[in-house]
């Protein structure tokens, strides 16, 4: 069979010649195609060996170069290649120009009738605004384009190019190239890049990408030691190259929602790319020891690393900072009953695995109604309560009904306020308790235990029927309490009395 051909358009400097090799490690890696890529540009100085280098660099095969061969030439020889080769798709990389001429124009449709391509796409930077729109247009008018490949979506200008380039061309946005690395480009999808340009994030892609990035045999093993509330330096080194396999700390801020005050915050800090190598550096400047035991690490040690990191002492000390809290976190959760109790605490859903690589995909971090852990039902007792969080003055307290991690110490953080209540206002006051209904039941249901207190609020609402109390104690009225019953059953009598003699 003939092979698929793939024509890229566009302007010079747009990134038509890197978005083909994109394309190629895209066909070639995702989908398993045999992919072959031809220069045609014989204009630009090394245009046809800068994709000789990135084909190298990619492992997807270029088309030998013939000096002095024109567009048409090698567009023919590249498909008689193709054919012997039995290569499924061929990418024709044509000339660009700094603006739209009648010679391009020509060369274009010269190359078209020799190919027949399958998809003509247009590429366009999205940094230049409403300017690729009239680009976009003066294409269209002259060759059957079948869809546009939008190059620099991470840049500030956010891609509100894309918005208006499907109204006015009427032709889809296939891909969108987000970063210079080859492994940045992406099928477009338009509500995650609306999510992007609204600043709400694009959380799929980040799951999409962690599962790419992360290797199933290294999320086991963490797991694993998570679970027994184990995390040295080691483990940090692991996630920190998960990071960067996964773009770097800007392309995953760029992706969480409240994106700009994340890359302000960023910015402000210094933090950047190179933090994370800077890190890795100093990790790799420990003994096998250190990694596994980071409490050896006293004075001396600390200045041999940052010499041997080319880093301050402070950033050493930073990064064990960095560290301690990690461990901390994961000693937390060997308190919770390791992952099927941090499961309990996201809800039924719980953690599954962490995406397409792992058992069950996602499973359920998104909370209510999703997937989640073998034997984790809705009966199931988790280590969360429903409580009262105090507020107010001392004499005129105010409580928040919240739902709280229980083996936490009691330090005012909570998951969700559910409620209120004000212990001033009448008892027959509508104010007096107010709940969140839906949440409350959704708490209970997924087991969550309310306190003595929160119960009787739960039982007067007849959100949750009260169990009786098996503390004999309890039951029983205290000595007092019955002399003063006994006292006010007397006074009772003695006026009933008195109002019959008189």
């Amino acid at each position: 069979a003939p092979p698929v051909v793939i024509m890229m358009v566009g302007l010079q400097g747009s990134g038509k010649t890197t978005s083909t090799a994109k394309l190629g490690k895209l066909l070639k890696e995702k989908q398993g195609k045999k992919v072959l890529m031809a220069s045609l540009d014989v204009n630009r100085p090394a245009a046809q060996e800068q994709l000789a280098v990135l084909g190298e660099q990619v492992g997807v095969a270029t088309l030998p170069i013939i000096a002095g061969q024109m567009p048409t030439a090698i567009a023919e020889r590249a498909i008689n290649s193709a054919k012997l080769q039995a290569v499924d798709v061929l990418l024709l990389d044509t000339a660009g120009r700094l603006h739209v001429d009648a010679a391009l124009m020509e060369e274009m449709k010269a190359v078209a009738a020799i190919s027949t391509p399958k998809e003509t796409l247009l590429v366009v930077d999205s940094l230049t605004g409403q300017d690729a729109v009239n680009v976009a247009q003066s294409f269209a008018g002259e060759v059957d384009l079948t869809g546009v490949i939008l190059t620099r979506m991470d840049g500030d200008a956010r891609g509100g190019a894309a918005l208006s380039m499907r109204a006015v061309t009427g032709k889809p946005i296939k891909f969108a190239g987000m970063g210079e690395k080859l492994d940045q480009i992406e099928v477009f999808n338009p509500g995650r890049v609306a999510g992007r340009i609204l600043g709400m994030g694009d959380i799929v892609s980040l799951v999409e990408k962690a599962a790419q990035a992360v290797e199933v045999e290294d999320a086991e093993k963490l797991a694993e030691r998570m679970a027994k509330g184990q995390f040295d330096m080691n483990d940090l080194r692991t996630q920190l190259r998960q990071m960067q396999k996964m773009g770097g700390l800007g392309a995953l801020a760029g992706m969480l929602p409240g994106m700009k005050k994340a890359q302000a915050a960023m910015a402000n800090s210094g933090m950047n790319d190179r933090t994370l190598l800077r890190m890795d550096a100093i990790i790799g400047s420990m003994t096998p020891k250190e990694r596994a035991r980071p409490e050896l690490l006293n004075a001396k040690r600390k200045i041999r690393i940052a010499n041997g990191s080319g880093t301050q002492v402070q950033d050493v000390n930073k990064l064990l900072k960095m560290h301690q809290e990690m461990e901390k976190a994961m000693k937390q959760i060997k308190k919770m009953g390791g992952l099927k109790g941090l499961a309990a605490l996201f809800g039924k859903g719980g953690l599954g695995g962490m995406g397409g690589g792992l058992p069950g995909g996602m499973g359920g971090l998104g909370g209510p109604g999703a997937g989640g852990l073998p034997g984790l039902g809705a009966g199931t007792k988790m280590s969360v309560s429903l409580r009262l969080s105090r507020g107010g003055s001392k004499k005129r307290p105010y409580y928040k009904i919240v739902v709280a991690n229980a083996t936490a110490p009691r330090d005012g953080k909570f998951l969700e306020q559910v409620g209120t209540y004000n212990p001033l206002l009448a008892k027959d006051s509508e104010d007096r308790v107010r709940l969140i209904e839906d949440r409350v039941k959704y708490w209970l249901g997924v087991g969550a235990q309310p306190t003595d207190r929160v119960a009787r609020l739960l039982d007067k609402a007849g959100l949750k029927e009260r169990a009786p109390t098996n503390n004999p104690n309890k039951a029983e009225p205290g000595k007092k309490a019955k002399e003063r019953a006994e006292d006010k059953a007397k006074r009772a009598a003695e006026a009933a009395e008195a109002a019959a003699a008189e």
